[in-house]
Formats: C-alpha cells, sequence, structure tokens
C-alpha cells in the first residue's frame, strides 16, 4: 500500500469509512497504477500489484524478494511480477539472429500466401452454400440463417444482390435475400416494406420484426390500412403491422370496426389465433367494436364464436366488459368462452352475474 501510494499519490483503497474501506480491501481489486498515471513502467506496475494480491500465495514471500524484485526492475531485468513472455523472448532471439529470422520470414510468407489461396477457395464454397440455404429456408429460420452470413458478408452480399435482381416480385428468394440485405443496405427496405400487406402469414412476422419503423413508413402503412380502394387482405395486414408499430394512435378508431370484422368474418379458422394476436397490443381500440359484433345475434354462428373468443383474450384483465360481453350472448359455446375467461374473478364478478340472472 505504501509503495501504491508513492507512485500515484492516493492509497489502493478507501471510502467514507473504515468498515467500507476494509470491505473493499476484502471483495475489491486495486485500480492498476498505469491508470491512473500511464507514465508508470508496467514492471513497475506488475511489483505493486503483486504486493496487493489477497492471496497470500501470490504476494512476494519476504520483503527480501520484494527488494530483489525492484533491483531487477532498476537494473532493466524481467521481474518475477512480470516475467518476460513467450513472445518477448522470440523478439530477443530474432534480434540476435537476424539473417536466419529473416529467411525463415520469407518462407513463412510464402507459405502464408498459399494458405490464403486455399482458404478463399474454401470461404467462397461456404458463401455459396450459405447463400444456397439461405434461398430455400423456412421463413421462422430465417433470422438464424442472417446471423450465420455475418462473418462471411464480403463475399455473400454481392450475391445476395445478384438474387435480388433476378428472382420475380414476390418470391421467397427475393424476400428472402432482400430481409438478409436489410441490415446493411437501406435501399432494399422499400420491397421489404411493401411485401407485409401481400406476405404469407408465416412471412408476416419475420418481414414486420426485419423492418425500423419510421415516420414515413408507418404513415405509408396508414394509407394502405385507411384505402377502402386497397384488398381488404391488403388493407388488414397492413393494420396487423401498425399494431405494433404504433398501437395506440387515434387513428385506430377509424379502422378498427373494418379490423374486427375482417377477422372475425373472413380470416379462416387455421389462421385466426394467428391473426388475433398480431393484433393483440391495438386490443383496447378493437374491444368495443368487438362487442357491436357480439351483440348482433344475426351474424353467422362461426364469426359470433370467433368474436367470443378474440374478447375473452383481449379483455383478460377486464373483468367488468367480460360481464358486460357474456350478458350479450345466447349460445352455448360463446358462453362458455367468455365464462372460462371470467374464472379467475369468479368472486369479483359473481354477484353481479347473480343480480342479472334474477332480474
Amino acid at each position: 500500500a505504501i509503495l501504491y501510494k508513492m507512485l500515484v499519490g492516493r492509497p489502493p483503497f478507501k471510502a467514507s469509512s473504515a468498515i467500507a474501506t476494509m470491505a473493499q480491501v476484502i471483495h475489491e481489486e486495486p485500480v492498476a497504477p498505469r491508470r491512473l498515471n500511464s507514465t508508470i513502467p508496467m514492471d513497475l506496475d506488475a511489483v505493486c500489484l503483486k504486493c496487493l494480491e489477497k492471496e497470500p500465495s501470490r504476494r512476494y514471500d519476504t520483503a527480501e524478494d520484494l527488494a530483489d524484485d525492484l533491483g531487477r526492475f532498476l537494473s532493466g531485468q524481467p521481474t518475477i511480477a512480470r516475467p518476460i513472455t513467450t513472445a518477448g523472448h522470440v523478439w530477443r532471439w530474432c534480434w540476435r539472429h537476424r539473417v536466419t529470422a529473416a529467411v525463415m520470414l520469407v518462407a513463412a510468407l510464402a507459405g502464408l500466401s498459399v494458405w490464403r489461396a486455399v482458404r478463399s477457395h474454401e470461404n467462397a464454397i461456404i458463401a455459396e452454400g450459405l447463400v444456397e440455404n439461405l434461398l430455400n429456408a423456412e421463413i421462422a429460420q430465417l433470422p438464424v440463417v442472417v446471423a450465420e452470413l455475418e462473418p462471411h458478408r464480403d463475399r455473400i452480399d454481392p450475391m445476395l444482390r445478384s438474387a435480388v435482381a433476378n428472382s420475380a416480385d414476390g418470391s421467397a428468394e427475393k424476400l428472402h435475400a432482400a430481409l438478409a440485405l436489410l441490415p446493411v443496405d437501406d435501399a432494399q427496405t422499400e420491397y421489404v416494406v411493401g411485401q407485409l400487406p401481400t406476405c404469407t402469414v408465416a412471412e408476416f412476422p419475420v418481414v414486420r420484426d426485419a423492418i425500423s419503423p419510421n415516420s414515413d413508413l408507418v404513415e405509408s402503412l396508414w394509407q394502405v390500412a385507411a384505402d377502402d380502394q386497397r384488398p381488404s387482405e391488403e388493407r388488414f395486414q397492413a393494420a396487423a403491422a401498425l399494431a405494433t408499430y404504433t398501437p395506440l394512435d387515434r387513428r385506430w378508431k377509424q379502422i378498427a370496426p373494418f379490423i374486427s370484422q375482417h377477422l372475425t368474418a373472413v380470416v379462416s379458422s387455421v389462421h385466426f389465433v394467428t391473426w388475433m394476436e398480431h393484433l393483440r397490443p391495438a386490443h383496447a381500440s378493437l374491444s368495443e367494436p368487438l362487442a357491436q359484433i357480439l351483440s348482433e345475434r344475426s351474424r353467422s354462428e362461426r364469426q359470433l364464436e370467433a368474436t367470443a373468443f378474440a374478447l375473452a383474450d383481449y379483455l383478460q384483465d377486464q373483468p367488468a366488459k367480460l360481464v358486460d360481453a357474456t350478458l350479450l350472448v345466447d349460445a352455448p359455446n360463446e358462453f362458455a368462452t367468455l365464462i372460462g375467461a371470467l374464472r379467475p374473478y369468479a368472486d369479483q364478478v359473481k354477484p353481479r352475474l347473480l343480480n342479472t340472472l334474477q332480474a
């Protein structure tokens, strides 16, 4: 500690109280003197830190050992605290045998050139395989496959740009290549964004999550979602993306009736739950038009059951509104769905349900 203070002008451990200082001594490592004073030689820094090691076996055995090591430092010899490294030994040998070292270096460089040529060929084969794997990958695995491309970007990116240029619009190959280029090439953004309203249900979350939304992108999607001249599927998928990007936008009130109708009446039962989950971030805007659909008992049985299912999910933390929805239904399947969502709140909602039934 005395040597440390002599070198940097402060003790190795210092806190607001003696107890806190002792805690530092026990649990913390001292800041290396060279970090506080870069002019301190590395050997002297190592000698000082060896004195402050927590384990006694790693400190100098005696004061004489410390004095000897300081003597080595002063005479320019390697210290025990910082012995000469293998690299240091090699450098000293090369300095003493400069001609031999030069000959060995030339031979090594020749061998390195051959190795680089072989390695370059191997990397080309690897790059081709990675691109083929990317273009034919299952869409759900695409983020993992894209991550594997990173060490080979210099070879792979030109191949991906070629795939984008030569593949048909809307094809899986073009979409995969554009998504892989998106992190390093902003020019792909327009094409990828354009796929959001038209891509498959499996492709949708991968495309949506690959895009970093900005105000222009969000505005373009709102234009699609609000345009009743566009195909309903495109409007619906644009809105599903907006549910992630801007779930609290006031414009949801305008499109929520259309989205609720499309979700419950048009989306196939196979994909219903998937699209319902994509829209969940905007559930606050969708709950009211969904309740309106549920109240219109002349609608088809399939649509009413889908609507009850969506409300049971979207209102799962709003028991009062769940009761309101439950009181709208008269079909067993719908009633069972909504009652199931009310079970965690049984004690809370039971009195109201009983009063309504008795009225």
